[in-house]
């Protein structure tokens, strides 16, 4: 059996940078009379273990008649409930394959995933060509953070005084959610950023005993100005040690900084750039558009209520291929 199957940097619109992700598509297209497997879990996991990306998503037949397209993503070793950097590649790739039609400037689709079924807007240029994939993520959540500052040093290898941004002292560490659970961790400068040494198999441990996927690092000492964070990401909970670009976690950021009033917030959309990958020679670059409702009192999921929260950018193909199987 032959499955064809594809590797695209996603968050970037350069080869080599951004974040590599893996895509199989497992459905016609439109059109095309075509017979594709039907590949059970554990052969989805080989697959994605044989391409060895941080993540591969799988394009299937939806159940939910409500979605256009059914999205598995797994990592080398499990799989997850949602992927930023692979949906963007995934539609990246199906609207350059011809299973999104480019008659509009923008088309708005849905994916079925074990996060729920949500949408995602393709933009196309005047010419036709593909812009830029956004999906939304689903609403936030926010929970105290369960590690206490010692111990979470000691984790990523800093001293406690590095876990706080004196310029803005509301930022703390704290577990949020837009369809995965990530620990948030501000960091005071770029240096302490560059220079944490996580302990990956205390991380791990502690990830899987608190229920979050990654320790999503964040400090507002940037590279570029017009950025708004500069971000290291490490799951290794879930085979990653660290990922050049992690499109839930900058969307569970974005909710985090915005509702909580922690940058500037501009009404009706707040929109947050992040930097992330430039350690590992990837350099990435995720945008955040965030929809404010205004409060008027402090609640316990922060001073603003959110509408859409959309995370995105480019890609660029790299590999085709046949997986013999």
């Amino acid at each position: 059996m032959q499955i064809k199957f594809y590797q695209l940097d996603a968050f970037t619109d350069t080869p080599f940078g951004g974040n590599p992700a893996g895509v199989v598509p497992l459905i016609p297209k439109p059109g095309k009379d075509e017979i594709l497997p039907n590949l059970s879990e554990e052969r989805m996991r080989k697959i994605a273990g044989e391409i060895n990306c941080s993540e591969t998503a799988f394009i299937l037949k939806p159940r939910d008649p409500r979605a256009h397209f059914s999205v598995r993503f797994f990592t080398p070793k499990e799989e997850v409930d949602l992927c930023g950097h692979a949906t963007v590649a995934a539609f990246w790739l199906l609207a350059e394959e011809g299973y999104i039609p480019r008659k509009d400037p923008v088309k708005i689709v849905t994916q079925e995933t074990k996060a729920g079924v949500l949408p995602v807007a393709v933009y196309f240029c005047e010419k036709g060509e593909t812009d830029r994939i956004m999906m939304v993520q689903a609403q936030p959540e926010f929970k105290p953070c369960p590690v206490p500052p010692e111990e979470l040093s000691h984790i990523l290898g800093t001293a406690a005084e590095n876990l706080t941004v004196p310029e803005r002292p509301d930022a703390a560490p704290v577990i949020a959610s837009t369809g995965l659970p990530d620990l948030l961790v501000p960091i005071k400068n770029r240096k302490a950023l560059e220079e944490l040494n996580p302990d990956m198999a205390r991380l791990a441990r502690i990830s899987r005993e608190h229920g979050f996927i990654s320790i999503h690092a964040f400090t507002f000492d940037t590279i570029d100005p017009a950025c708004t964070v500069h971000c290291r990401d490490f799951a290794p909970a879930v085979g990653i040690n660290e990922e050049s670009a992690t499109g839930t976690a900058s969307g569970a950021l974005g909710a985090y900084l915005t509702a909580f009033g922690i940058i500037e917030i501009a009404a009706p959309t707040t929109r947050i750039i992040c930097e992330q990958g430039y350690i590992m020679g990837r350099p990435s670059r995720i945008t955040v558009e965030i929809d404010i409702l205004e409060r008027k009192s402090e609640a316990p999921c922060g001073r603003f209520a959110l509408g859409n929260i959309k995370v995105g950018g480019r890609a660029v193909r790299i590999i085709e291929g046949l997986l013999h199987i």
